[in-house]
């Protein structure tokens, strides 16, 4: 199985249980999409259970609809989105908690959900490198610290080198990787990973604002201009009054904490 591949495993199960009944098709279908949504729920679930605050809040990011539609169709964006929600979360407890020492089993659980969450997409792996910005008081001493930064700093260089080089356990068509109009992405031509690195180590101040520019036109398209926020795919889209009931439930969560909780 290839690396970038075993991200599909929760649907695998569905498929092969569903063969081993003896299931029809469409049922079979159902029970891989079912598999993929059980496997997004129990991640999600300790994602939950282990934020330090504003478990509320991760409980809205979980069951965002856009979630819930990807976590219910046969795609690997459950895996991504649920581990990539997990380890922001451990993260985020970490920063929340400066004095606390870093232990090796938090760090382990870290570094373990961003390299699932990571599996399919390795760029994500830079979000995990807010970890170097943790004080030195959460060390137990200046070597550990030093060796914890240039250790996130490697596993972090590795996984995006892969994007450019990728290893023989991918089995990816090396001659589309070479050709730079498909390099990184082998799906599309146009849409080359490489290429827009290169643009934005390049062009720094040109991407920063195309960046802004394209985030201000889409929060207005949501916010003004009737563009739905919730989208289903081939289910179409969800009544623009849905994405200010969400942001409306997302202020009031961040602002009001459970009884007992520390905002």
């Amino acid at each position: 199985v290839r690396s970038e591949t075993r991200v599909y495993y929760p649907m695998a199960a569905g498929f092969f249980i569903g063969r081993k009944l003896h299931l029809g098709f469409a049922e079979t279908v159902a029970l891989a999409k079912f598999g993929n949504l059980l496997f997004y729920i129990f991640v999600v679930f300790f994602a939950i259970r282990l934020a330090g605050r504003n478990k509320n809040l991760v409980a809205l990011i979980g069951l965002l609809p856009n979630c819930v539609f990807l976590a219910s169709a046969l795609t690997y964006d459950a895996v991504v989105n649920s581990f990539l929600l997990l380890g922001m979360v451990l993260i985020t407890n970490e920063i929340l908690e400066p004095k606390r020492k870093l232990t090796w089993q938090t760090t382990l659980m870290i570094l373990f959900s961003f390299a699932i969450g990571c599996q399919s997409k390795p760029i994500y792996v830079v979000m995990a490198l807010l970890m170097l910005f943790f004080g030195k008081e959460k060390f137990h001493n200046r070597m550990q610290e030093w060796v914890f930064r240039v250790a996130l700093l490697a596993v972090a260089g590795f996984m995006i080198y892969n994007i450019f080089f990728p290893t023989p356990t991918t089995d990816s068509n090396y001659y589309l990787v070479e050709n730079f109009s498909y390099a990184g992405d082998k799906r599309n031509l146009g849409t080359s990973v490489t290429g827009q690195i290169e643009y934005i180590f390049g062009n720094p101040l040109a991407y920063t604002a195309l960046l802004l520019q394209s985030m201000g036109k889409m929060i207005s398209g949501y916010l003004f201009q009737g563009v739905g926020f919730f989208q289903y795919g081939y289910l179409g889209a969800a009544p623009v009054i849905a994405t200010y009931l969400v942001l409306a439930l997302a202020l009031w969560l961040v602002l009001v904490a459970p009884k007992g909780e520390k905002r």
